[in-house]
């Protein structure tokens, strides 16, 4: 199943709105329209009197590249007493969740365990965006709610291993 129609359009405006969000972008996109839709970047940079990699970063923006790379994330789940069996089932449902809402790439995910008995969930959000969108969501927000009742969201310098080299978990099926 795929994201709706109304959601998908919802993360387009966003795009939009984030683009015109700061003041220099929406001049240069006035700029660009009397002059007819055309200057370089360089005529833009000197323009403006920025410098050539903010210039970039704001012509980015409003092309819609910035900030649509995924990103990997590391998130920690450490259960609460006696509720490691829950928040597995948790887990288990979490990533599934972000998939059919297209919040996260196809690559696969890895689970791991810590010595302590943290959970380490790695998997690549879609764009730097989706993040924030998941935390907008009510069907994410339901699974993150059910999270947060059985257990703790810890550091990922919490744990013992990553003060390693090359630190080892043990995998984990769910």
């Amino acid at each position: 199943m795929t994201v709706g129609h109304g959601v998908r359009e919802l993360r387009d405006l966003d795009e939009v709105v984030r683009a015109l969000g700061h003041a220099s972008r929406r001049h240069v996109l006035v700029v660009l329209l009397a002059r007819g839709g055309r200057m370089t970047a360089g005529e833009i940079a000197k323009r403006f009197s920025c410098t050539w990699p903010t210039t970039s970063r704001h012509l980015r923006v409003l092309e819609g590249d910035e900030g649509t790379k995924p990103e990997v994330v590391f998130a920690l789940y450490k259960p609460h007493e006696g509720k490691d069996e829950e928040l597995r089932l948790i887990i288990s449902r979490h990533l599934p969740v972000l998939r059919r809402l297209e919040l996260i790439t196809d690559r696969p995910a890895i689970l791991a365990k810590s010595r302590n008995g943290t959970y380490i969930e790695i998997f690549e959000w879609r764009t730097a965006e989706s993040a924030g969108f998941a935390h907008h969501h009510p069907e994410v927000a339901k699974v993150w709610e059910a999270m947060g009742a059985v257990c703790d969201m810890p550091l990922l310098e919490s744990l013992e291993e990553v003060k390693e080299r090359f630190p080892h978990f043990e995998p984990v099926s769910v």
